[in-house]
């Protein structure tokens, strides 16, 4: 991985939810660096299978470091830099076990929510440079 590259952010690309979080970071973040891997894929298969009881929602790697849940939320934050970077400094004021235990509602519920899809909608975006499968 190109050392510009740090931080990978795994996420379910069949998740609406979370296909338009992914664009939504594309769009907003300062630093341009975040790569983005489908939990499916072959890159999430070769970088994830030494860690175990991972989500299947979001997991963010960064150096050989695993963030999940709302650490992994906020940990994307800092790394977009800007405005979003005090952002993820007020969110840590915020106990841990109330940002996942709100985290993990949103998680259980995002296909009923927010829907599904069959196709990653990063694809065919124009980042999809930065897209690792």
């Amino acid at each position: 991985m190109n050392d510009a590259y740090r931080t990978i952010i795994f996420f379910d690309d069949e998740c609406l939810l979370c296909n338009k979080a992914i664009q939504w970071i594309l769009r907003n973040e300062v630093t341009h660096t975040i790569l983005f891997a489908p939990l499916k894929g072959v890159q999430a298969g070769m970088v994830l299978e030494e860690f175990i009881n991972l989500p299947d929602s979001i997991i963010v790697l960064v150096d050989k470091k695993i963030f999940i849940k709302s650490t992994a939320f906020i940990h994307v934050m800092d790394q977009m830099g800007g405005r979003w970077k005090f952002v993820s400094v007020i969110m840590k004021f915020i106990p841990r076990y109330l940002r996942d235990f709100a985290y993990d509602i949103i998680a259980t519920n995002r296909y009923t929510w927010f829907g599904r899809t069959t196709e990653c909608l990063m694809k065919s975006d124009p980042y999809a440079q930065r897209y690792l499968d």
